[in-house]
C-alpha cells in the first residue's frame, strides 16, 4: 500500500477512538445535567438526526462508491456529474426536512406541548444541514482526503463536547439543543472551507434520470448497513423480551467492548474503499487490487487475535476491580470478544463486492446472517444458556456472514471452490490458536496461581510469547509475518 494510504489510516483511526472516548464523557455529562424525562427526548432528537441520512436514499453511497470508480476509469465527466447529481439530491432531501420543520408550525400540539414543538423544529433544522456536512464528509472520503475527514470527525466530537455541555448546563435540555444545531452549523462552515482543498467545483444537477440512477446504486448499499446493524442489535432486543432489563445490561457490557474493538478496523475498510473502487474501476490487476483487499485481511489475521487475546485474559480481572455489580457478564463478554475476530473483516470484504456491484449478493448474506442470529439465540435461551446463548447466537451469524463474504470475494479473485474454502481456512487460523493458547494459558495459571493480579502479571506475558511462538512454525502464516514486516521496514 502506498504511503499515503498508510497515512490515512493512521490518521483516521486516531480521530476515531478520540471522537469515541470524546463521545463516551459527552454522554456521561449530558446525562448528569439532564433529568431522565429530558435525557429521554435529548436521546430521541438525536436519534432522529442520526436517522436523517435515510431521506438521501443513499445518494451519497454511490458518491463513495461511483467517484473513485469513475476516477479509476479517468472518467472526469461522470465524477462531475455524478458529484452535482449527489448534491443536488441534499438539497431536496433538506428542503423536505425543512418542510416538515415548517407543518409543526400548524401542528396540533396544545400549549403544554408547545416547547416539544420548538425542540422538534430545531432538531429538523438541525438534520437538514447534517445532511450537507454529510455529503462533505463522503466526498472528502471519495476522493481520499481523509485528513479533512479526521478533522471533522474529531471536531465534532470536541464541539459536542464544549458546546453542547456548556449550553446545557445553563440553559439545560433547549441549550442542549440549540448547541447541537450551532455545533452542526459550524462544521458545515468547515466543511466547505476545506472542501476548496479539492479544488473541484460542484454543478448542481438536478436530472431526473441521474437522481434515479444514483439511489438505484446507493440504496441498496444503505439498507446491507442498516439490516446489519439490525443483525447486530438483535441480540439485546431478543434478550430483553426473554430474559429482562437486568440480564440485556449484563450482556450489553460485552457489546460494548465489542464496539471499541472494531473501530479500527472498521475504520482501515473506510480507508481502503475509495482505493478499492478506483482499482477497480481502472481494470488494475487481481494482484494491484489484492493488496487492497486481502493483505490487509491477513495482517489483521495475525495481529487481532494477539489484542483478543489479551482482553479475554483482562476482562474477569478488570471486572472484578472496576465493575464487581458486571461479574454476571464475564462469560458473555468472553464469548462476544473471541466473535469479535470475526466482524473485523466484514467492512473490508463488502467494500471489495460493493465495488463489483454485488450489493445485492451481500444483503442476502446479511438476511440470512441475520436469520441464523435469530435462531441460534432462541434455541440457546430456550435451551437455559441465558446471555451465553444470545451471545452464542451473534457470535454465529457473524461467523456466517464473514464466510459468505469472504468466500464470495475468493470467488472474485478467480479462485476455484476448493481454495476458497483453504483460503478462508487460512484467514481464521490464528483465531483458533488464539484460542488454543488462552485455553492452556487459563487452565495453568488457575491450577498454580491462586493470587488474581500475580495470575494477571504472568499469564499476560506467557499468552504473547505462546501465541506469536505458535503461529512461526506454520509456513503461511510465516509468509505473512514477512510480508508485514517487509512492509514496515519499506515504511521506515
Amino acid at each position: 500500500m502506498k504511503g499515503k494510504t498508510a497515512s490515512n489510516i493512521l490518521h483516521f483511526s486516531i480521530a476515531v477512538v478520540l471522537s469515541k472516548i470524546i463521545g463516551a464523557a459527552t454522554t456521561f455529562c449530558v446525562a448528569s445535567i439532564l433529568i431522565p424525562a429530558d435525557y429521554g427526548v435529548w436521546s430521541t432528537l438525536t436519534l432522529v438526526i442520526s436517522l436523517s441520512t435515510i431521506f438521501l436514499l443513499g445518494s451519497v453511497e454511490t458518491l463513495v462508491k461511483q467517484v473513485p470508480y469513475y476516477l479509476g476509469e479517468s472518467n472526469e465527466n461522470m465524477v462531475a456529474r455524478t458529484d452535482g447529481g449527489v448534491l443536488a439530491s441534499v438539497y431536496l432531501s433538506s428542503g423536505g426536512l425543512l418542510f416538515i420543520s415548517f407543518v409543526f408550525l400548524f401542528s396540533g400540539f396544545g400549549v403544554a406541548g408547545r416547547s416539544l414543538v420548538h425542540y422538534i423544529q430545531i432538531t429538523l433544522l438541525t438534520a437538514a444541514i447534517s445532511l450537507f456536512t454529510c455529503f462533505y464528509y463522503y466526498r472528502f472520503s471519495a476522493f481520499s482526503h481523509f485528513k479533512e475527514v479526521s478533522v471533522l470527525n474529531s471536531l465534532r466530537a470536541v464541539l459536542t463536547f464544549l458546546i453542547v455541555i456548556a449550553l446545557g448546563w445553563k440553559w439545560h435540555l433547549m441549550g442542549m439543543i440549540v448547541g447541537g444545531f450551532g455545533v452542526e452549523l459550524s462544521l458545515l462552515v468547515l466543511s466547505v472551507k476545506l472542501n476548496r482543498r479539492l479544488e473541484r467545483p460542484i454543478r448542481l444537477n438536478f436530472n431526473a434520470g441521474l437522481l434515479w440512477n444514483l439511489i438505484k446504486i446507493g440504496f441498496p448499499i444503505t439498507m446491507v448497513w442498516w439490516v446489519y446493524m439490525v443483525m447486530s442489535s438483535i441480540g439485546r432486543i431478543i434478550s430483553i423480551g426473554m430474559l429482562g432489563k437486568t440480564a440485556t445490561g449484563y450482556y450489553s457490557l460485552g457489546v460494548s467492548i465489542v464496539s471499541l474493538i472494531i473501530l479500527v478496523p472498521a475504520a482501515i475498510g473506510q480507508v481502503l474503499y475509495p482505493q478499492v473502487s478506483e482499482r477497480v474501476g481502472g481494470k488494475a490487476s487481481p494482484e494491484s487490487i489484492s493488496r487492497y483487499v486481502v493483505f490487509p485481511a491477513q495482517i489483521m489475521s495475525l495481529v487481532i487475535p494477539l489484542m483478543l487475546g489479551v482482553l479475554l485474559l483482562v476482562t474477569p480481572f478488570a471486572l472484578h476491580v472496576c465493575f464487581p455489580k458486571y461479574i454476571p457478564s464475564i462469560l458473555s463478554a468472553q464469548i462476544l470478544i473471541s466473535g469479535a475476530f470475526f466482524a473485523c473483516f466484514i467492512k473490508n470484504g463488502v467494500n471489495y463486492l460493493v465495488a463489483h456491484d454485488k450489493q445485492a449478493e451481500v444483503f442476502a448474506y446479511v438476511l440470512a446472517s441475520l436469520a441464523m442470529t435469530v435462531l441460534v439465540t432462541v434455541s440457546a435461551i430456550k435451551m437455559h444458556y441465558d446471555i451465553q446463548g444470545v451471545a452464542a447466537g451473534t457470535v454465529a451469524g457473524c461467523l456466517l456472514l464473514t464466510t459468505l463474504i469472504w468466500k464470495s470475494v475468493f470467488k472474485k479473485f478467480g479462485c476455484p471452490l476448493p481454495e476458497q474454502w483453504k483460503k478462508i481456512v487460512q484467514l481464521y487460523t490464528p483465531f483458533f490458536v488464539m484460542l488454543a493458547v488462552f485455553v492452556l494459558i487459563t487452565g495453568m495459571g488457575n491450577r498454580c496461581i491462586p493470587d488474581n493480579r500475580v495470575k494477571l502479571a504472568v499469564t499476560v506475558p506467557s499468552f504473547i510469547v505462546l501465541y506469536l511462538s505458535a503461529l512461526f512454525p506454520i509456513p503461511f502464516l510465516r509468509s505473512w509475518s514477512t510480508a508485514l514486516v517487509r512492509e514496515l521496514k519499506r515504511r521506515n
